[in-house]
């Protein structure tokens, strides 16, 4: 992992956002919220935790959130992003993690998580509620670097580059855990 989250773009699907809250405490990091009351509850969570926030989404509020995002980066804090949220598609990133990534020149840092035993809530990104006294693996995969000005081939093929090494680090926290990587199920 590395030694803070500084100077790193931070991403987990949204389904982890419980898990990713607390295995990335304490290390400085601004997370981009949704507007959305849900988004409140998570605020409320992730201070206590050591998280700021940035307020919007690809939904309500992206412009805003994403001059939030680049204010605390530049007062020097890390940032956290779920890629795929607040609404989905499921496990699919969207191109607003490159642009900033790109902005800031910073590497994006995709963690990925392993649960031996959890409940799948019926949202659209099947939430992650672990059982307790559970067993749990993470791990970080291949930093992706984007440039600054990316045109549309190069940002879609960074946002597969992304999925890829969340992909990779999943089946290595599932392998860490005895299990086979069942794509968060």
């Amino acid at each position: 992992m590395p030694d803070s989250g500084r100077k790193t773009v931070f991403v987990a699907w949204h389904e982890n956002l419980m898990l990713s809250v607390f295995t990335h405490r304490d290390l400085d990091l601004t997370a981009m919220v949704s507007r959305h009351s849900d988004g409140e509850y998570l605020v409320r969570v992730a201070s206590g935790m050591g998280f700021g926030s940035a307020r919007g989404s690809t939904t309500r509020g992206g412009i805003t959130a994403m001059r939030g995002m680049l204010d605390s980066a530049r007062a020097g804090h890390g940032l956290a992003v779920t890629p795929d949220g607040p609404k989905g598609p499921r496990r699919v990133v969207q191109q607003g993690v490159v642009q900033l990534a790109g902005a800031l020149d910073w590497p994006i840092v995709p963690v990925s998580y392993a649960v031996r035993g959890a409940r799948r809530l019926q949202s659209w990104d099947r939430f992650c509620v672990p059982r307790p006294f559970t067993r749990v693996a993470w791990r970080h995969g291949a930093p992706v670097r984007c440039p600054a000005d990316p045109d549309e081939a190069t940002v879609k093929a960074l946002c597969g580059e992304v999925t890829a090494s969340l992909d990779a680090a999943e089946a290595e926290a599932h392998a860490a855990l005895g299990m086979t990587n069942s794509k968060g199920e």
